[in-house]
Protein backbone atom coordinates (compact mmCIF):
# COMPACT_ATOMS: atom_id res chain seq x y z
CA UNK A 1 0.00 0.00 0.00
CA UNK A 2 1.63 3.17 -0.67
CA UNK A 3 -0.09 7.15 -0.37
CA UNK A 4 1.16 10.00 -1.97
CA UNK A 5 2.66 13.47 -0.07
CA UNK A 6 2.41 16.83 -1.66
CA UNK A 7 6.74 17.46 -1.75
CA UNK A 8 5.85 21.22 -0.45
CA UNK A 9 9.09 21.31 1.95
CA UNK A 10 7.12 23.64 4.60
CA UNK A 11 4.42 21.09 4.74
CA UNK A 12 6.90 17.89 5.52
CA UNK A 13 8.55 20.16 7.72
CA UNK A 14 5.57 21.27 9.35
CA UNK A 15 4.23 17.29 9.62
CA UNK A 16 7.82 16.23 11.51
CA UNK A 17 7.89 19.99 13.45
CA UNK A 18 4.30 18.78 14.91
CA UNK A 19 5.63 15.33 15.77
CA UNK A 20 8.53 16.86 17.99
CA UNK A 21 5.67 18.37 20.66
CA UNK A 22 2.95 15.08 20.24
CA UNK A 23 2.05 13.53 22.94
CA UNK A 24 -0.35 10.98 21.91
CA UNK A 25 0.75 9.31 18.90
CA UNK A 26 2.88 6.05 20.13
CA UNK A 27 2.93 4.54 15.89
CA UNK A 28 3.57 5.76 12.96
CA UNK A 29 4.00 3.80 9.54
CA UNK A 30 5.41 5.81 6.31
CA UNK A 31 5.43 2.77 4.57
CA UNK A 32 6.08 3.21 1.18
CA UNK A 33 5.32 6.40 0.64
CA UNK A 34 5.40 8.20 -2.47
CA UNK A 35 6.52 12.36 -2.64
CA UNK A 36 5.02 13.98 -5.70
CA UNK A 37 6.68 17.03 -6.47
CA UNK A 38 5.04 19.92 -8.89
CA UNK A 39 6.37 18.22 -11.97
CA UNK A 40 4.25 15.11 -10.88
CA UNK A 41 7.81 13.77 -10.60
CA UNK A 42 7.55 10.88 -7.66
CA UNK A 43 10.14 9.63 -5.46
CA UNK A 44 9.87 7.98 -1.97
CA UNK A 45 11.04 8.87 1.61
CA UNK A 46 14.35 9.15 1.30
CA UNK A 47 17.97 10.58 3.47
CA UNK A 48 16.74 14.41 3.11
CA UNK A 49 13.25 13.18 5.02
CA UNK A 50 15.38 11.00 7.29
CA UNK A 51 17.25 14.22 8.34
CA UNK A 52 13.52 15.87 9.70
CA UNK A 53 12.66 12.29 11.30
CA UNK A 54 15.64 12.36 13.28
CA UNK A 55 15.53 16.11 14.46
CA UNK A 56 11.47 14.77 15.29
CA UNK A 57 12.85 11.42 17.07
CA UNK A 58 15.35 13.66 19.45
CA UNK A 59 12.84 15.60 21.21
CA UNK A 60 9.94 13.46 20.92
CA UNK A 61 8.57 11.20 23.74
CA UNK A 62 5.99 9.37 22.99
CA UNK A 63 6.48 6.95 19.55
CA UNK A 64 7.31 3.86 20.21
CA UNK A 65 7.08 2.25 16.76
CA UNK A 66 8.00 3.70 13.49
CA UNK A 67 7.72 1.79 10.39
CA UNK A 68 9.64 3.23 7.19
CA UNK A 69 10.17 0.16 5.22
CA UNK A 70 9.90 0.37 1.37
CA UNK A 71 11.19 3.82 0.75
CA UNK A 72 14.61 4.76 -0.71
CA UNK A 73 16.47 5.34 2.82
CA UNK A 74 20.38 5.48 2.01
CA UNK A 75 23.27 5.13 4.57
CA UNK A 76 22.82 9.13 4.96
CA UNK A 77 19.52 8.65 6.04
CA UNK A 78 20.41 5.54 8.12
CA UNK A 79 23.36 8.02 10.19
CA UNK A 80 20.51 10.68 10.48
CA UNK A 81 18.24 7.82 12.47
CA UNK A 82 21.34 6.44 14.21
CA UNK A 83 22.54 10.50 15.16
CA UNK A 84 18.80 10.58 16.74
CA UNK A 85 18.51 7.12 18.71
CA UNK A 86 21.97 8.14 20.72
CA UNK A 87 19.27 10.87 22.87
CA UNK A 88 15.83 9.10 22.07
CA UNK A 89 15.20 6.68 24.54
CA UNK A 90 11.35 6.13 23.50
CA UNK A 91 10.89 4.26 20.50
CA UNK A 92 11.03 0.58 20.85
CA UNK A 93 10.35 -0.91 17.51
CA UNK A 94 11.79 0.66 14.12
CA UNK A 95 11.15 -0.90 10.53
CA UNK A 96 13.41 -0.34 7.89
CA UNK A 97 13.32 -3.38 5.84
CA UNK A 98 13.21 -2.91 2.12
CA UNK A 99 15.77 -0.35 1.67
CA UNK A 100 17.62 -0.73 -1.91
CA UNK A 101 20.02 2.06 -1.80
CA UNK A 102 20.95 1.06 1.81
CA UNK A 103 21.47 -2.97 1.06
CA UNK A 104 25.33 -2.84 0.61
CA UNK A 105 26.06 -1.88 4.28
CA UNK A 106 22.82 -3.47 5.55
CA UNK A 107 24.81 -6.26 7.32
CA UNK A 108 26.63 -3.98 9.54
CA UNK A 109 23.66 -1.64 10.73
CA UNK A 110 22.03 -4.46 13.35
CA UNK A 111 25.39 -4.44 15.08
CA UNK A 112 25.44 -0.45 14.83
CA UNK A 113 22.38 0.03 15.98
CA UNK A 114 22.89 -2.32 18.83
CA UNK A 115 25.97 -0.24 19.84
CA UNK A 116 24.15 3.43 19.79
CA UNK A 117 20.88 2.40 21.55
CA UNK A 118 20.27 -1.14 22.93
CA UNK A 119 16.30 -0.66 23.81
CA UNK A 120 14.96 -0.40 20.24
CA UNK A 121 14.85 -3.26 18.39
CA UNK A 122 15.42 -2.55 14.63
CA UNK A 123 14.01 -5.09 11.74
CA UNK A 124 15.97 -5.08 8.28
CA UNK A 125 13.97 -8.24 6.70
Amino acid sequence: MSFSLCEDPSILASFFEALTVNSTLTSLKLVNVEIVDSSEYKRKIGDSECELISDTLKVNTTLTDLDLSYNCIGDTGIQFIMEALKVNMTLKFLDLSGQPDACRHVATYPRSFRKVNNNVCVSWS
